[in-house]
């Protein structure tokens, strides 16, 4: 397609550049955000406290090689 033509990458990534790379501050949105992403601040400490509760036991379907397949 011609639109996406120009998208195209010609020469390898730069990895080597990532493991300089200075990390985000996390949480990236946060009470200071300003505009149109602060909008979403209350949907993501939503998410966050239904990741904090379904990850505060250990999981509960882990992958061991001695009993093969576990059904979910």
């Amino acid at each position: 397609m011609g639109i996406i033509h120009f998208w195209k990458i010609n020469s390898p990534y730069r990895f080597h550049n990532l493991l300089h790379d200075t990390p985000l501050k996390f949480p990236f949105v946060d009470e200071n955000t300003k505009g149109y992403f602060r909008l979403f601040l209350p949907y993501y400490k939503r998410v966050d406290a239904e990741l904090a509760r379904l990850t505060a036991c250990d999981p509960c379907v882990t992958i061991d090689d001695d009993k093969g397949d576990q059904e979910l």
